[in-house]
């Protein structure tokens, strides 16, 4: 299986693909003279619209945005592409936290029943967030948390 992770390493191939695409590339450096002179933002430039971002990687990902929208007009937002479900960053976080709490579930018995019953008494003491929620994790799986641990 194929595998690639962001790292400097795969700056060079995001920048040849933004110029096989088309696109302009531009570095725009700090001033010469700063002590710590780096290369500020990377900028690619094509049918008149304008990317700029902190590493190549990242200006790939915009000029992506650009290739599905192909904008005509600079109007605010124009690179926002709407889902009618749940917003799928929001799924993913949620889903990322829920798994790292049950992991930290089975690594730290006694660490996690802790911060189970902190939860309920915060949000007794403050109703308007939920104990799942103050932890990061599903109504579900915290009740089933509870139910299989009565101690909480």
């Amino acid at each position: 299986m194929a595998y690639v992770a962001d790292h400097v390493n795969v700056y060079s191939s995001c920048i040849e693909l933004l110029s096989i695409k088309g696109w302009e590339i531009e570095i725009e450096p700090s001033p010469y003279e700063d002590e710590n002179s780096l290369l500020d933002f990377y900028i690619a430039i094509k049918d008149g619209t304008t990317v700029r971002a902190d590493n190549p990687l990242a200006l790939l990902g915009l000029a992506s945005l650009h290739e599905h929208h192909y904008p005509h007009s600079d109007e605010s937002y124009w690179w926002t592409i709407k889902n009618e479900k749940l917003c799928l960053l929001d799924s993913l976080e949620d889903d990322a936290l829920e798994r790292s709490f049950l992991k930290y579930v089975k690594e730290y018995p006694d660490k996690w029943k802790k911060l189970m019953r902190d939860a309920i008494k915060d949000s007794q003491d403050n109703p308007e967030v939920g104990a799942h929620e103050r932890i990061g994790i599903s109504l579900n799986t915290f009740e089933r948390l509870k139910k299989e641990n009565p101690d909480i």
